[in-house]
């Protein structure tokens, strides 16, 4: 499953050097949004829905809005 993550947006017909470039940035979306995540729940669990809460699940919407702006092929 993470193959697949990390290969949204990677076609066949690319330069090697486009397809690892698409592949660290999906790496690094997703680290981004596990830690967005474990940062998240305790937020929330403990100020309910403040600012905080509201930024960081706001930040990790856009981070997912990324990941599928890569799928369509929008990664320049």
């Amino acid at each position: 499953m993470l193959d697949k993550i990390l290969n949204i947006g990677v076609k066949d017909k690319m330069p090697n050097q486009l397809r690892r470039q698409i592949r660290i940035t999906n790496l690094a979306i997703l680290i981004l949004i596990c830690l967005g995540l474990v940062l998240f729940f305790p937020i929330l669990f403990e100020d309910g829905w403040a600012i905080g809460a509201k930024a960081d699940f706001f930040s990790i919407l856009f981070l997912v809005s990324l990941i599928a702006l890569n799928s369509y092929g929008f990664y320049n």
